[in-house]
């Protein structure tokens, strides 16, 4: 599959990939002549869907936010139609985001006070970027299918279907304005940040992005970072 991919990369964009390594069954490392970029192969989400989460990230890019900007194809498309294994999919190819992944223990509070001015910066960006693009194929995110609850508890639990219907229920109903919900990441788990030797940040896999309350794109890292710093013998405290 790789040296499939590598050689329909190479027929569509302008670089010359010389290996294509998986790191999972939708994003290909890509090494080239020209430098490193990750394509993305997957309809995961519809052709429109993509296309406007793309020109979102491209365009944060060239705010000089750190999201990793779309090469265009020879086409001058960045989402490109492909055909692999007699099946059509989506490509997109991004350049490769600066910065590494911090071990574990290097995520301390200032490093956190740092992803938290960053996360502040991009709400400030998706407003501007809304004003501009009215997004009409991204989904707001009771729509998103991991909060199909009901479709996949069973019927007979009664207890946690109740509890499920009652948090979807009570999200969907705080009132919604321009200060507290728009067009966010999504998924900003820790792994989901690259931070380089001058502390400056990156955020990748904007797959998720979607329309919710943007306090979500705070609670995530910090469930993420309770999770990196909880050390376990059941004491929360420590």
């Amino acid at each position: 599959m790789e040296q499939k991919i590598l050689e329909l990369l190479n027929q569509i964009y302008p670089v010359d990939i010389i290996k294509v390594e998986a790191v999972t069954d939708e994003m290909f490392r890509c090494t080239s002549v020209q430098g490193n970029y990750f394509a993305r192969i997957t309809n995961y989400k519809t052709y429109e869907a993509q296309l406007e989460e793309v020109t979102y990230t491209n365009f944060l890019s060239q705010e000089g936010f750190g999201a990793s900007p779309a090469v265009s194809s020879l086409n001058g498309k960045i989402v490109e139609r492909v055909i692999l294994d007699n099946q059509e999919i989506l490509a997109v190819l991004y350049q490769s985001a600066p910065g590494i992944h911090l071990q574990r223990n290097q995520w301390d509070a200032s490093v956190l006070k740092e992803l938290g001015r960053h996360i502040g910066r991009l709400h400030h960006l998706s407003k501007k970027f809304e004003q501009i693009h009215p997004v009409q194929y991204i989904n707001d995110w009771h729509h998103n299918e991991e909060y199909s609850f009901l479709r996949y508890i069973p019927q007979e639990e009664g207890v946690i279907r109740g509890i499920a219907q009652e948090v979807l229920s009570t999200i969907k109903e705080i009132p919604k304005n321009q200060s507290n919900y728009g067009l966010l990441h999504g998924d900003i788990w820790l792994e989901n940040v690259l931070v380089d030797s001058e502390s400056k940040m990156a955020m990748i896999d904007f797959q998720d992005c979607e329309k919710h309350f943007y306090i979500f794109d705070l609670a995530v890292p910090i469930y993420s970072a309770l999770e990196y710093s909880f050390v376990g013998g059941g004491n929360i405290v420590e």
